[in-house]
């Protein structure tokens, strides 16, 4: 059996899902635990940089998924490298997941617990979703414009998620106001 961390940047990069995830497992690659990371090529600050696509980092296996570099500065071109990654992720675990294996997926990009379901159960894999951002209440309130309707329907489908996944982990002192809802 083995982890699989699931976030779309990872050392080198600094972004705040990055360090946090690199740090923890910085303290798991000193176990006898197996440990992979999949993560993108790019670094959020450059998406034109691209990492290696196979690394290690503190004794962990680092698979770095190819993907669109259309970078953060527009929704679609966001949407674009969200949909490339999933795609990368897809074929991965659909090629390296075995029976128990347990997935743990971040919060970059937004609602991944969902879109990587259907292969966890197909490999009979256990999903953990770590929240950092609950999607879609944090970009509601960074004002994205999106109808109400298109806001509950992402918040049903990443409950959804939530119901089957072996455990959900909220890591962030924002997420209060938006639990309590």
């Amino acid at each position: 059996m083995k982890v699989v961390f699931i976030n779309r940047y990872f050392y080198p990069d600094h972004s705040a899902t990055s360090q946090i995830l690199s740090g923890l497992v910085e303290v798991l690659g000193r176990t006898d635990l197996l440990i992979q990371v999949i993560a993108s090529r790019q670094q959020y600050d450059d998406p034109a940089i691209l990492l290696s696509p196979a690394d290690h980092y503190c004794g962990v296996e680092v698979i770095r998924v190819g993907g669109r570099a259309f970078g953060r500065h527009s929704l679609v071109g966001r949407s674009l490298d969200y949909l490339s990654f999933y795609i990368g992720v897809w074929r991965f675990l659909l090629q390296s997941l075995v029976t128990g294996d347990i997935v743990v997926a971040k919060t970059d990009p937004p609602l991944l617990g969902l879109f990587i379901s259907p292969v966890l159960r197909l490999r009979k894999a256990r999903l953990v979703n770590w929240y950092q951002d609950l999607f879609p209440e944090v970009a509601e309130g960074l004002g994205i414009r999106l109808p109400k309707s298109v806001f509950r329907l992402l918040a049903a489908m990443r409950d959804r998620s939530a119901q089957g996944a072996v455990a959900n982990v909220v890591v962030s002192e924002r997420m209060g106001q938006y639990l309590s809802r």
